[in-house]
């Protein structure tokens, strides 16, 4: 068993394991602020269920969507870190 496991790590990358701590230190943000995001929104503008919940909702819809432009300029530019960096 010890064999399969020191061969299995050699196999990876060495960056791996940093990596992967990397995304889910990310998700774990993400879905933290997901959480709290529209209880924020609520008591600290003082506004209505149904307007926070557009907000919300609007908020969420444009990440997912503007993604898409992002990889687009990020694929002709192969400047990723510039792309990244710019937002």
């Amino acid at each position: 068993m010890i064999f399969y496991i020191s061969k299995a790590r050699k196999e990876h990358p060495k960056g791996l394991i940093a990596a992967a701590l990397s995304n889910m230190g990310e998700r774990f943000g993400y879905y933290i602020m997901n959480a709290v995001l529209l209880l924020f929104i609520c008591s600290k503008f003082g506004i209505s269920d149904s307007a926070a919940g557009w907000i919300y909702s609007v908020f969420y819809f444009l990440i997912y969507v503007l993604s898409l432009p992002g990889g687009i300029i990020a694929d002709r530019t192969q400047n990723y870190k510039a792309t990244i960096i710019s937002g």
